[in-house]
């Protein structure tokens, strides 16, 4: 899968918190028939090839990607709420000397 594609996937992963089978401690993290379906590479399987956990340690350069594909919304969504910020200041300053114009004209 290119790496393209992980960012995405990250996306589909579910964590949850949940009781083991064979000693009943209860965990957070991802159930690994879950992450089987979209990582399969990152779930080791028993003798049976059923799965028996997640290989979190896989996951890493998903989650740095989704990181930096996040970090590039949040600049961008920064440089949008500068402009948009900027722009209502200067409507401000613009009604306020109207408004001053208005009563100047009321007043005489």
């Amino acid at each position: 899968m290119p790496l393209e594609d992980l960012k995405d996937s990250v996306d589909r992963l579910v964590p949850v918190r949940f009781t083991y089978k064979d000693g009943g401690n209860e965990s957070i993290g991802l159930i690994a028939e879950e992450v089987e379906e979209i990582f399969p590479e990152y779930v080791p399987k028993d003798k049976e090839g059923l799965p028996l956990t997640v290989n979190y340690s896989m996951l890493t350069v998903p989650l740095i990607q989704k990181v930096q594909k996040l970090q590039v919304e949040n600049d961008t969504l920064k440089n949008t709420l500068d402009t948009l910020q900027s722009k209502v200041n200067t409507q401000d300053m613009i009604i306020s000397q109207l408004i001053s114009r208005l009563d100047a004209l009321e007043n005489n």
